[in-house]
């Protein structure tokens, strides 16, 4: 009998739930991000859970600072929306927080929040912006930091909002009265766009929306997994390999069929290639004849990782649509 992806993607997540992902939290310092992700969907509070995530990876930050923030920002929304808040429906809601995030006015100090186009148009490069307390000091974030903070001052605004994806890229979808979802692109003023604009931007293949893989309303376990991508980046970024795993394996544990936790998990296993191999040898050739079986079984295992996330539809988002958004980033700085 053939190897089926099927089969090969349930090979791969026993796999790395066989080495103890429980144990491994309990001893690794990620207690914090279990507690979170182990309480019913019901009780998630998004901007708190935001910023208990964000600071496992930067332990400085402000957490109580940014809470007071977060309750500032939520006033003044109330108080824009004013009697309309009972009256009206989403929409009013909605309007609220366009208006008190993005257009400048004594509800946010004449100081609107803005994507960070100066200092790092990719999103890539300061880490810094994708953490929400930073955002909220900062007002400079990207596709991770604005959309936490939407989501989570609209979920305290009464809204049904939830996390969505696109390839590397996070945005707010809200359910409106009728039962119908409204994407809301928070890195350009949390203005509506529509799923196709989505697929086509980000190149989403047919296999990802026929599995749901990207542009659906997450839940609020899933969004959690998926707000833990700051977590795996840093662990990434500092080179934690123990800690990169274990995060990794906590993830499938929760949710073994997410392309999430199998996209953290393909990290820690290229980041091992890393630094086990490829910084101390140029060559395939140069790796000595005792450490080639070992070598072999990890690029084996790396492979199966990418075939499993592959098979949800995940694409690397190629080189035109990197050169079409470094274009469109450039017009924008040029018309601020």
């Amino acid at each position: 009998m053939g190897i089926t992806r099927r089969s090969l993607l349930q090979s791969c997540v026993r796999a790395a739930l066989l080495s103890g992902p429980s144990a491994w939290a309990a001893k690794s310092g990620l207690p914090p991000l279990q507690k979170l992700l182990e309480q019913p969907e019901s009780q998630v509070d998004y901007g708190a859970a935001a910023l208990t995530i964000d600071r496992m990876a930067d332990p400085t930050l402000d957490v109580s600072a940014a809470e007071s923030q977060l309750n500032q920002l939520l006033k003044a929304a109330i108080s824009v929306a004013g009697g309309s808040l009972l009256r009206g429906g989403s929409q009013v809601r909605i309007d609220a927080l366009r208006t008190v995030l993005y257009e400048p006015g004594p509800w946010n100090d004449q100081r609107p929040f803005k994507y960070d186009l100066k200092n790092d148009p990719s999103g890539t490069k300061i880490f810094a912006n994708k953490l929400l307390p930073n955002y909220l000091r900062s007002r400079l974030g990207n596709c991770v930091s604005m959309p936490a903070l939407f989501l989570a001052l609209g979920q305290r605004m009464g809204l049904d909002a939830h996390l969505s994806t696109a390839p590397e890229h996070t945005f707010v979808k809200i359910r409106r009265e009728d039962g119908s979802y409204t994407n809301h692109e928070c890195t350009s003023n949390a203005g509506e766009k529509r799923d196709a604009s989505y697929v086509k931007e980000f190149e989403i293949v047919q296999a990802a929306m026929d599995q749901g893989t990207y542009l659906v309303p997450l839940s609020p376990k899933r969004a959690l997994i998926q707000m833990s991508g700051t977590l795996a980046e840093h662990y990434y970024r500092t080179e934690n390999l123990p800690m990169l795993h274990a995060l990794a394996d906590l993830l499938l544990q929760k949710d073994p069929r997410y392309v999430y936790p199998m996209l953290a998990k393909r990290s820690a296993y290229g980041l091992e290639l890393n630094l086990r191999y490829r910084r101390k040898y140029k060559r395939f050739e140069d790796v000595p004849a005792s450490e080639m079986g070992p070598l072999k079984e990890l690029l084996r295992t790396l492979q199966q990782w990418d075939e499993n996330v592959r098979a949800l539809g995940w694409r690397p988002l190629s080189a035109s649509f990197e050169q079409s958004y470094n274009r469109i980033t450039k017009e924008a700085r040029e018309q601020r």
